[in-house]
């Protein structure tokens, strides 16, 4: 599988640059979902996306029911997936 902007054979210089890339791209994921209004979704994508934890362990650590989980994932994608438009959106415009 192809990973995009990732080239493994490239030298120490492009490596550098990748790893400022997608240390640029974890900050900006980070943001997005720092800045999602739901609180429960927005600890769903944490615990799930940036911690590792399985949607089932989620739903443990919150106490809920494994198909409420992933509906709380559902509409947090939602959610993220609306911020990321509105942002498209004013840079558009901007």
């Amino acid at each position: 599988a192809d990973i995009p902007g990732a080239r493994f054979s490239a030298s120490l210089a492009q490596r550098a640059e990748q790893r400022a890339f997608w240390e640029a791209r974890a900050k900006d994921i980070c943001h997005v979902i720092d800045g999602l209004p739901a609180y429960r979704e927005k600890m769903m994508l944490h615990y799930h996306y940036l911690l590792g934890y399985t949607v089932e362990a989620v739903a443990e650590v919150m106490g809920t029911s494994r198909s409420g989980a992933f509906r709380m994932k559902k509409r947090a994608l939602e959610l993220v997936a609306a911020a990321l438009e509105r942002r498209e959106q004013l840079f558009a415009a901007g």
